[in-house]
């Protein structure tokens, strides 16, 4: 609920529109990839909300869990109803900082760590993942690839399954945000 609390006051007090950042249309995508010698699984959610405050450095990220799809039904399943509970935890956020960015205004690519907490499966954990932030014609694009222990996030893989599902998951995530304009 603080995550939209702040996106609301962001919205509110808007009084630069360059301030404010939002996705650009079909800007998101997350992907999970999981590898073990048995079987790869991976999934891709193209929804989600993401805002930056370029003042104050600040981004927040919510997406619905159960918005990943898979290549096979059985899997999506699997994954919303014994390993996600998406039913119980239907969302993953993150609300941080984005550090090595001094300026919103020149055009380049910058290297960053996004540092704040990242939730999902109903445990909030401090994280600092490293990605790269283009910007290009009033565009920021994000880019991260980052690995997270499933065992960080009390998500346990049944022992008939352990060696379907590697105990690490690898998150690949890009975004587009766009200036926000009343």
């Amino acid at each position: 609920m603080r995550v939209w609390a702040f996106i609301g006051l962001c919205f509110i007090s808007l009084g630069v529109y360059a301030q404010l950042y939002t996705l650009a249309p079909d800007g998101f995508r997350i992907k999970f990839f999981s590898s073990t010698p048995l079987e790869d699984i991976a999934a891709v959610s193209k929804i989600g909300r993401a805002v930056i405050q370029s003042t104050s450095n600040t981004i927040q990220i919510k997406l619905n869990t159960k918005d990943f799809h898979f290549k096979n039904a059985l899997m999506e399943e699997h994954f919303n109803e014994n390993y996600m509970e998406t039913e119980r935890f239907p969302h993953s956020t993150f609300s941080g900082t984005i550090l090595g960015l001094t300026s919103y205004t020149a055009e380049g690519q910058y290297n960053v760590t996004v540092k704040g907490d990242l939730e999902m499966h109903g445990v909030k954990k401090p994280v600092q993942i490293p990605g790269t932030l283009l910007i290009k014609n009033q565009k920021l694009i994000l880019h991260s690839t980052f690995s997270v222990l499933l065992k960080d996030y009390n998500i346990k893989i049944p022992s008939l399954y352990i060696t379907n599902i590697a105990e690490k998951i690898e998150i690949t995530f890009d975004a587009q945000l766009i200036p926000y304009v009343k």
